[in-house]
C-alpha cells in the first residue's frame, strides 16, 4: 500500500465524498445510494489488504449495469438528474481504481464538482451552509492527502480553516460590488411533471401523478389577511381543446384578454416562483394586474420567456369577480365543441339531466354534483382508463383525482349546450403564520370547471368538492398523507416526518428563513445600484475599480501578514535560534547537515574556555536525540540560554582562521 494513503486520508477522502453526494441521493433512484454504499465497502476492504482490485472485467461489468440503471430510471425529461447519478455512480467506481495521489485527486475534484451541482436544484440558505461545510470537507481530505500523519484529525481542520478563512471576507465583498449578469450559457434542467407542474395539455391522471412529488412550486407572501383554504384556487392555465381524453390550450394565450369586473375587495401579494422552464404563472382566481408577467387570454398570467430560475412577481386579483360577461361566436364554438363519436352514454345522460332540469343551468349544475356525492371515490390511485374514458369513469370505475371529475363535468356541460373549459393550477397551501404568506406544492396540483352562464359570465365549479369537500377545505398534505400512491417519488422526503408537532415548527421556521433568504437575494439584484449609490456617491468605472481594489488590498494584505513566517512557541527552538544567533556572529553558522552537538563542539575549539560548558551542552543534545528518557528538555534549554549568554560577551576571534580553512584544501 502506497504510504501516501494513511488512515486518515482514506476516511477523509470516503466522508468527502458521502457528504458531497447526500443530498443528491434523496432525489435518486434507491440503487444510485446502494451502489456508492458498496463501491465503499470494497475501497475498505482493498485498504485492509483483504482483497485486491478489481480486475477489468469486473469493472467493466459494473460500468454495464450503471448503464442499464441510468437507461431504466431515467429519460429526456429528467436528463439532468440522470447525468448527475452517472456522475456519482462513476466517482463510487473510481474509489475501486485509487493506486496513486493522483487518483485520489481526481475523486476530490470530482467530490468539488458534485458539491456544487447541488445548487441546480436547491439555493436556500440551508443548502449553502450545507454546501460550505461539505467543501470544507472535501478540502480537508485534501490536505489529508499531502500530510504524512496517521490519524490525527484535527490538523487537517486546522489548515482547513486557515485556507478557508481568509476567502470568506472576498467573498462578501465581491458578493456586494460585482453587478449580476446573465450566465453565458444555460444548462436545461429537468423537465418532467413532478419537477415544473402543469403543461400546455392535460389528461386526467396527470394531475394525480403531481402528488407523487413534494416539489415546491411557489411561495405567495401577502400584505394582509391570507384567504381561506376555500378560497385558494391558483389559476395557470385555462384548457379549452377537448379530443375526448386529453384537455390542451386550444385559445392562444396572445389572443384579446377577457374583461372582469370585480365585486369585492381586492387581495394584494407577491409571487415567489420557483424555476419552471414554463412561461405561465400562478395566481389567485382571478388576477386583476401582474407587475412582471402579461395577462393574457382567459385571465392567465404568462411571463415573456419561460422561468428558467427564481422570480418575483407583484400581483393583485380580485377576491370575487365576474368574467367575460359577453363571448364571441368564435368562443362560444370553441368552448362548446368534442368528439361526438367518444363517450356516448355520457352524452345522452347530459342530454337526459338537462331535460329533466328544465334547461335551467343551477339545477342542472347541482344534479351533476348529486350525482358525483352518490358513490364516487376520490382516489390517487386510479384505474386505468381504456377509449372512452369518460364513459368509463362516469359509469364502471367511478374512481378519480380532480382531474377525473372536472374532465367529466366539462364534457357534460358541452354535451348539454353549455359552454365550458377545464382549469389547471393549485388549490391550497400551506400557512406559515410566522411571516404570513402560503407555500405551495406540486402536491396541491388541482383543477376544476368553468361554465358559461349569460347573466353572470364565466362562473367557477369545482365537482371534486362534491366527492371529498376535505380536498378544499383542508390542505393536501393532511387529506393525502395516507394514500399509497402519496409522495411515491420521493420515499424518502423529510416532509413525511416533520407534518405535526415541533417538528412541523421547527420546518416552518427553516422554510421562513429560506423564504426571508430568497426576497432578499431576488431584491438585492435590483437595489444593488441603490446601495452602491448611496456609499460612493455617482457610479463611475474608476469609482467601482478603487472600491474593488482597495478593500481587496487591504483583505490580501491581511491575508499575507498571517502567512508571514513566526518565531516557534517551543521553549526548546527559540533557545536553539538564540544559541545559533550568538554563534553565527562569532562566525560559526550553522551548516545545512549539521547537528547543534557538532556545532557545539566547533565553537568549543575557538573557545577553550567554554570546553567544559559546550562539551556538556554537545552531550545532553545528542542524549535527548537518541535517548530522551535520559535526560529532560528542560536541561538542554538551561545549558543552550547559558551558552548564549557566555558566547555574546565574546569577540570574533576564530571567524578568519574558519573562513581561511575553508579556503584551502
Amino acid at each position: 500500500m502506497n504510504n501516501w494513503l494513511t488512515p486518515r486520508a482514506l476516511n477523509w477522502q470516503l466522508a468527502g465524498l458521502w457528504v458531497a453526494a447526500l443530498p443528491h441521493l434523496l432525489i435518486m433512484p434507491f440503487w444510485v445510494g446502494l451502489l456508492l454504499l458498496a463501491c465503499t465497502g470494497v475501497r475498505i476492504q482493498i485498504y485492509r489488504g483483504i482483497w485486491g482490485f478489481p480486475h477489468w472485467v469486473v469493472k467493466l461489468a459494473l460500468l454495464a449495469l450503471l448503464g442499464a440503471g441510468l437507461a431504466l430510471s431515467f429519460d429526456r425529461a429528467t436528463l439532468m438528474r440522470g447525468t448527475l447519478a452517472l456522475l456519482i455512480g462513476g466517482s463510487a467506481f473510481k474509489l475501486l481504481e485509487i493506486h496513486t495521489r493522483r487518483d485520489a485527486l481526481v475523486l476530490i475534484y470530482l467530490s468539488y464538482f458534485i458539491i456544487a451541482t447541488q445548487f441546480l436544484f436547491e439555493q436556500g440558505i440551508l443548502s449553502g451552509l450545507y454546501a460550505l461545510g461539505a467543501f470544507a470537507i472535501v478540502l480537508a481530505a485534501q490536505v489529508a492527502l499531502f500530510d504524512p500523519r496517521l490519524r490525527a484529525p484535527l490538523p487537517s481542520i486546522r489548515s482547513t480553516l486557515k485556507l478557508m478563512l481568509p476567502a470568506l471576507p472576498m467573498m462578501v465583498l465581491l458578493f456586494i460590488l460585482i453587478p449580476r449578469i446573465g450566465p453565458l450559457w444555460s444548462v436545461p434542467l429537468d423537465s418532467g411533471a413532478a419537477q415544473t407542474g402543469l403543461s400546455d395539455s392535460v389528461s386526467p391522471g396527470d394531475i394525480s401523478s403531481m402528488t407523487r412529488s413534494d416539489e415546491l412550486a411557489f411561495r405567495a407572501v401577502f400584505d394582509g389577511a391570507v384567504p381561506p383554504t376555500s378560497q385558494r384556487y391558483w389559476r395557470a392555465l385555462v384548457y379549452s381543446e377537448f379530443d375526448g381524453r386529453s384537455w390542451k390550450l386550444g385559445e392562444p394565450l396572445v389572443r384579446r384578454l377577457e374583461e372582469v369586473v370585480a365585486t369585492s375587495g381586492s387581495l394584494s401579494y407577491e409571487v415567489i416562483m420557483e424555476p419552471s422552464n414554463r412561461p405561465w404563472l400562478p395566481v389567485l382566481d382571478v388576477p386583476l394586474s401582474v407587475q412582471g408577467a402579461d395577462l393574457r387570454g382567459a385571465r392567465q398570467a404568462v411571463t415573456r420567456s419561460p422561468m428558467d430560475k427564481r422570480q418575483a412577481f407583484q400581483v393583485v386579483s380580485a377576491s370575487r369577480y365576474q368574467l367575460a360577461s359577453q363571448l364571441s361566436e368564435a368562443a362560444i364554438a370553441r368552448n362548446l365543441d368534442y368528439p361526438q363519436a367518444q363517450n356516448p352514454r355520457t352524452q345522452a345522460l347530459a342530454q337526459q339531466w338537462w331535460s329533466e332540469s328544465g334547461a335551467d343551468l343551477p339545477s342542472f349544475v347541482r344534479r351533476i354534483a348529486q350525482y358525483f356525492n352518490q358513490s364516487f371515490v376520490y382516489t390517487l390511485q386510479p384505474p386505468i382508463l381504456g377509449g372512452d374514458s369518460v364513459d368509463q369513469f362516469m359509469f364502471d370505475t367511478q374512481r378519480g383525482f380532480c382531474g377525473h371529475f372536472a374532465s367529466a363535468t366539462a364534457l357534460l356541460m358541452r354535451a348539454a349546450g353549455v359552454p365550458a373549459r377545464l382549469v389547471g393550477g393549485y388549490q391550497g397551501g400551506e400557512f406559515n403564520a410566522g411571516a404570513n404568506y402560503l407555500t405551495v406544492r406540486q402536491w396541491d396540483a388541482h383543477a376544476w370547471v368553468e361554465y358559461f352562464d349569460e347573466g353572470r359570465g364565466w362562473v367557477r365549479f369545482d365537482p371534486t368538492a362534491a366527492v371529498a369537500p376535505e380536498r378544499i377545505e383542508q390542505s393536501a398534505e393532511q387529506l393525502f398523507s395516507t394514500q399509497p400512491g402519496f409522495l411515491a417519488d420521493r420515499p424518502l422526503s423529510p416532509l413525511r416526518f416533520t407534518n405535526s408537532g415541533w417538528l412541523l415548527d421547527m420546518r416552518r421556521a427553516v422554510d421562513s428563513l429560506n423564504l426571508s433568504w430568497h426576497r432578499w437575494v431576488l431584491n438585492y439584484q435590483s437595489q444593488q445600484s441603490d446601495l452602491l449609490r448611496s456609499l460612493m456617491g455617482e457610479i463611475t468605472p474608476l469609482r467601482m475599480a478603487l472600491a474593488l481594489l482597495l478593500p481587496g488590498a487591504l483583505i490580501l494584505g491581511f491575508v499575507g501578514f498571517n502567512l508571514r513566517p513566526r518565531q516557534s512557541r517551543d521553549p526548546l527552538i527559540r533557545a536553539q535560534r538564540r544559541f545559533e544567533a550568538a554563534a553565527a556572529r562569532l562566525g560559526y553558522a550553522r551548516q545545512a547537515k549539521q547537528t547543534l552537538a557538532q556545532l557545539a563542539l566547533e565553537v568549543k575549539t575557538g573557545y577553550s574556555e567554554m570546553t567544559e560548558s559546550l562539551t556538556e551542552l554537545a552531550l545532553i543534545d545528542e542524549q535527548l536525540r537518541y535517548a530522551p528518557e535520559a535526560v529532560e528538555r528542560s536541561e538542554l534549554i538551561a545549558l543552550l540560554n547559558r551558552n548564549s549568554r557566555a558566547l555574546r560577551t565574546k569577540r570574533p576571534r576564530q571567524s578568519l582562521k574558519r573562513a581561511d580553512a575553508g579556503s584551502t584544501g
